[in-house]
């Protein structure tokens, strides 16, 4: 017994509906993904829905009133290959990582470090970020 005509267009559309989402279907790599992502938006975090350092940093962000784009990777089903992708480009594997500007910044501690010693202030600033007093 096959599947009846209705029910293939069915299947068929709703994988061509994932693959979409996904990018498969826009012949769009995770890297060619990640780099979409770090240059549209002013302050890019990759990250991880349960990772604590992720949290940390997005916390960071939220508290200086920073706008900025996030990817859950483990949300993702490129999140691997974009994973993998921004460790070819940074050489940090772990998230998260955090781009303002365009510009890699790093992980949790090197965020937290540059609210500390003015980096961040001087990075939103360039990348004409707005930002409470830090």
């Amino acid at each position: 017994m096959g599947w009846s005509t209705s029910t293939a267009a069915s299947a068929v559309l709703g994988l061509s509906i994932a693959l979409a989402i996904t990018g498969v279907v826009h012949g769009q790599s995770g890297e060619d993904y990640m780099r979409e992502a770090i240059a549209k938006n002013k302050v890019q975090i990759f990250s991880k829905s349960y990772c604590p350092y992720c949290k940390s940093t997005k916390s960071l962000f939220d508290s200086i009133g920073v706008p900025y784009s996030v990817d859950e990777l483990d949300q993702r089903d490129d999140g691997a290959s974009i994973q993998e992708s921004l460790a070819k480009l940074t050489g940090q594997r772990t998230v998260p990582n955090v781009f303002i500007g365009g510009q890699h910044v790093g992980g949790n501690s090197e965020c937290q470090a540059a609210k500390s010693n003015g980096k961040l202030k001087e990075l939103l600033s360039k990348a004409k970020v707005s930002y409470k007093e830090l």
